[in-house]
């Protein structure tokens, strides 16, 4: 009885309904994931969306588990409230509020990232990893052979530098291609 009066008493000044008490007990259990999304949080603002449209274009043709990586922004939508680190209490309720959570929320998302951070912190560590790589490999074949190919959605296209010495004329041609 005294903790449903506690509640009353909370919810009088904090529009709390179950869901964003559910949230928070799921959130308790989060904080491997919490943490490691801080990290890329604090790599910038739009970090995280980077390198998941990454880790989606990499993992096109490959088996892996597709309700994780689907699950990665709604998992990060219900966390991000509580990656400020700077709000006080009835800001983060405020925000949590703002999230507009429909009635009965389960957050089976982030249960899902919960269950599979490693997985998680994997797919990102090589998506980080791969970019820079990535570059490098990129600027060889280019000096090597002058190519660098570009493929999307079953188009190609190809970019061709043609250079000379310093001293002569350089030239870049695009040409385009349809695979079949």
């Amino acid at each position: 009885h005294e903790a449903s009066d506690s509640l009353k008493h909370i919810q009088g000044i904090f529009p709390i309904n179950t869901e964003v008490l559910e949230l928070f007990k799921v959130v308790a259990d989060s904080h491997e994931v919490a943490q490691f999304l801080q990290t890329i949080e604090d790599q910038g603002a739009d970090r995280f969306t980077e390198l998941y449209e990454l880790i989606t274009h990499y993992l096109q043709h490959e088996e892996y588990d597709e309700e994780v990586l689907n699950q990665l922004p709604t998992g990060r939508n219900h966390l991000k409230p509580f990656l400020d680190k700077v709000c006080t209490f009835s800001e983060l309720i405020e925000n949590i509020c703002d999230l507009g959570l429909p009635q009965n929320e389960s957050f089976d998302a982030l249960k899902t990232i919960n269950k599979n951070v490693v997985l998680v912190e994997q797919w990102f560590s090589k998506a980080q990893s791969d970019t820079l790589d990535s570059v490098v490999q990129d600027l060889n074949q280019v000096i090597s052979t002058g190519e660098f190919c570009i493929s999307q959605h079953g188009r190609k296209g190809v970019l061709i530098l043609q250079f000379q010495s310093h001293r002569g004329e350089k030239s870049i041609k695009w040409s385009e291609e349809e695979i079949n």
